[in-house]
């Protein structure tokens, strides 16, 4: 079987996307931002699925999601087999979020190779991170016991991303990392960015064994307790899940194991404030959506951004 017959993606997409909802407001609900769009296409969640499918193919992506969200994840998802969609009874942090679909992964292939994606990024240039994604998979194939996360070049000291600081060169592009650090101070994110720190865009290639390792290692009580409460009657041991930070409570200190890919300048932002929107629709120079253009039931985050709102007897701003 071939290497690329035998990758795996996770899209996480349960996030409640919070920091937005200053934008996403529609009908007194704030949408979470992986189910809006920019300008008027695809939504985040759509785009993040086809970064899955080139990567892995589509039967091998494992798509974790809330049940809270349904209204707007169920019509999108609907050609996915159901084994394939991972409800997530609570949310109990990224560290269970990962763990969840990476348990059922590792039942059918411990040696395969996982990408994890989040939903909630949106990216100028698709072809410059597939390359760069497929790339990673190269440098685990290269050291399958490591975990290679994917860089991206900081244009500002934002303490509100992971910044990793680079160590020795290993391979073309591929570094070991000095020194990771989730959500670190200003005046921290300050001095990073004058060493020439890059931030953690969450992006992560791993065979799936290491990642099993690596969560028996740093987090065993989440790891014991996730099997238990995967039983479809164990809703109530779920919610009582210790709640972990993924990059804090397994990246942070796992330096030795990690390694870095930077990736080269494609436009990549995870849109967590409104100034990141507004910093990416200027940067893909996007016209102002009309109302026609968009998908059903969703938040354009371009229209919003220029004043607009969701309402039904709305007047373009």
């Amino acid at each position: 079987m071939k290497r690329i017959d035998r990758r795996w993606a996770i899209v996480l997409a349960g996030g409640q996307g919070t920091r937005l909802s200053s934008l996403t407001m529609r009908g007194g609900v704030a949408v979470p931002k992986q189910f809006c769009t920019v300008n008027g296409g695809p939504t985040l969640l759509q785009l993040a699925l086809r970064r899955a499918e080139r990567i892995a193919g589509r039967g091998r992506v494992s798509i974790v999601v809330a049940p809270e969200h349904r209204h707007w994840w169920d019509e999108d998802l609907r050609s996915y087999v159901d084994a394939r969609v991972v409800v997530q009874p609570h949310n109990r942090g990224t560290a269970a979020g990962v763990l969840l679909p990476l348990t059922a992964v590792c039942g059918q292939d411990r040696d395969t190779t996982v990408f994890i994606l989040p939903s909630d990024h949106w990216v100028a240039d698709e072809k410059i991170l597939n390359r760069e994604l497929q790339r990673a998979g190269r440098a685990v194939d290269a050291e399958p016991d490591t975990v290679v996360l994917l860089g991206t070049k900081p244009d500002a000291p934002d303490p509100g991303y992971g910044w990793i600081l680079p160590g020795l060169e290993t391979a073309p592009g591929v570094f070991r990392i000095e020194t990771f650090i989730e959500k670190p101070a200003p005046r921290t994110a300050l001095e990073l960015l004058a060493t020439g720190a890059v931030w953690n865009s969450f992006l992560i290639a791993a065979r799936a064994r290491t990642l099993w390792a690596l969560y028996e290692k740093r987090l065993p009580t989440l790891w014991h307790r996730m099997r238990a409460a995967l039983d479809p009657d164990a809703h109530a041991q779920y919610a009582e899940l210790p709640s972990h930070d993924f990059s804090r409570d397994m990246l942070a200190g796992a330096e030795p194991l990690l390694r870095l890919l930077r990736v080269p300048e494609c436009g990549w932002t995870d849109l967590g404030t409104p100034e990141r929107v507004a910093a990416s629709v200027e940067r893909a120079r996007t016209r102002r959506a009309s109302r026609r253009s968009w998908p059903r039931d969703r938040v354009d985050l371009a229209w919003a951004l220029a004043g607009g709102t969701h309402d039904r007897n709305e007047v373009s701003p």
